[in-house]
């Protein structure tokens, strides 16, 4: 019996510990996070060519700027990692993998938000 409570008090310390430790350095609303996705997928859909998949894997805060949200995935399989500002919700840079699809004619000087 002392086994089993022990048990249940060490289970509960380490939830609750592990609860506490997923919302440290959340900075923004999980409606901003969604929003942010969503602006990422579009702007890889509208500024280049060919793109048949867009897999997000990680929304989260960007650590080197703490006024944008980094979305990180895969369009056509191939890596990009995205700044999206969170004050206007545009892209503020962007990063690719080797054979990333190439930028739309139309949007190669200009950017399509």
């Amino acid at each position: 019996m002392k086994k089993l409570m022990l048990f249940l008090m060490l289970t509960s310390a380490l939830f609750v510990a592990g609860c506490n430790n997923i919302s440290i350095g959340k900075q923004y609303t999980d409606e901003e996070y969604k929003q942010a996705e969503e602006v990422a997928k579009t702007f890889i859909k509208t500024n280049y060519e060919a793109i048949d998949t867009v897999k997000i894997e990680h929304v989260g805060d960007d650590t080197k700027d703490s006024k944008s949200i980094l979305v990180e995935g895969y369009a056509n399989n191939v890596p990009f990692s995205i700044q999206v500002t969170v004050e206007n919700m545009k892209v503020y840079a962007i990063g690719t993998g080797e054979d990333f699809p190439e930028r739309k004619e139309e949007y190669k000087d200009r950017v399509a938000q």
